[in-house]
């Protein structure tokens, strides 16, 4: 019978893509050729959007934090540090990095299409410290500004151990509630470090004592973009 709950069925599911497409602000098809798999063109107001999440996100983190510009992976972006050592008081190292980031695992066979999981994306990402824990929780403050002030729907998740790759002694990850995709999806991470990158770049520090050693360093995305979009 009409209006029986057991009878409802889902006749068509629109997600960022097709909207995208029917805005004219996102292609992503037919372009394997062009950019390879899983790239994507950002068109019209769709390219406008990405500049005005960047300036955003850069606008209210350059108050804090010292701004590099970068072409590096993320996670190479400590090695700006490399073979370096700094004195105790000029630590903590604050500073906000733009990078085009690059993701190998892309095909997961659960989203042919869409924007969640792409090869190259826009990320800020803040690193470097000493008191890894105080600077983990102060970056992840800052990430719940940026996405409360966007007005997005999303959660903080500490991450148990089996989540956690080598580098990361503990990590946050916010993930974003995506209606197109039915589901919350990850827009942000911050993971502790400790000395794991600083013994494999050499980043150390001098202490009072006069001793060398090794920083700590925090690593945190502020805005990633593709994902953002799609929240």
């Amino acid at each position: 019978p009409i209006g029986d709950k057991n009878q409802t069925r889902v006749v068509e599911l629109v997600g960022h893509l097709q909207i995208g497409e029917r805005l004219d602000i996102i292609r992503q098809r037919r372009l394997a050729h062009v950019s390879g798999h899983r790239s994507y063109y950002l068109r019209g107001v769709g390219a406008s959007l990405q500049f005005a999440l960047q300036n955003y996100t850069m606008d209210l983190l350059q108050k804090r934090l010292s701004v590099f510009l970068t072409d590096c992976p993320l996670f190479d972006l400590p090695g700006y540090f490399m073979d370096h050592a700094v004195n105790l008081k000029d630590l903590l190292v604050r500073t906000i990095w733009s990078s085009t980031c690059y993701r190998a695992e892309t095909d997961t066979g659960r989203e042919a299409w869409g924007l969640y999981r792409v090869h190259h994306s826009p990320e800020f990402t803040s690193s470097q410290g000493e008191e890894s824990s105080q600077m983990l929780d102060e970056f992840v403050m800052l990430q719940k500004e940026i996405f409360t002030s966007l007005k997005l729907h999303y959660r903080v998740l500490d991450m148990p151990t089996q989540e956690l790759g080598p580098p990361a002694f503990r990590k946050y990850d916010i993930e974003a509630w995506m209606p197109g995709r039915g589901s919350f999806g990850e827009i942000s991470s911050a993971s502790n470090c400790t000395d794991y990158q600083s013994r494999h770049l050499n980043i150390l520090y001098e202490g009072n004592d006069g001793n060398l050693e090794y920083a700590h360093t925090v690593n945190a995305t502020a805005c990633a973009v593709p994902r953002t979009v799609i929240s």
